[in-house]
């Protein structure tokens, strides 16, 4: 089961201990008792996210699909996004 889902519906729901499973069961994360393959999906992006903001990077959607990337390291000086910031920085000089 989703722990961080978990955890969050814990502190949303604290005197209905069954609402939790109710609202996971609704949300197709767990069927029953069960983890369903999209719970897991669920807290893996989670865990990715955490990770990622843990290092000081972003997680941004794919424009062409829903996956999730690593973002791209953003210039200070201008906001745009590029692969090799030394080329980059090139271009304010």
């Amino acid at each position: 089961m989703p722990k961080f889902l978990e955890k969050k519906l814990d502190k949303e729901y604290p005197n209905e201990p069954d609402a939790k499973y109710k609202i996971m069961n609704s949300l197709g994360v767990m069927r029953g008792n069960k983890e369903t393959a999209k719970g897991r999906r669920e807290e893996k992006k989670h865990d990715a996210k955490t990770k990622a903001l843990e290092k000081g990077r972003e997680i941004t959607p794919h424009r062409a699909t829903d996956k999730e990337v690593e973002g791209l390291p953003k210039c200070k000086i201008c906001g745009k996004r590029a692969t090799r910031m030394d080329f980059h920085m090139q271009e304010h000089k």
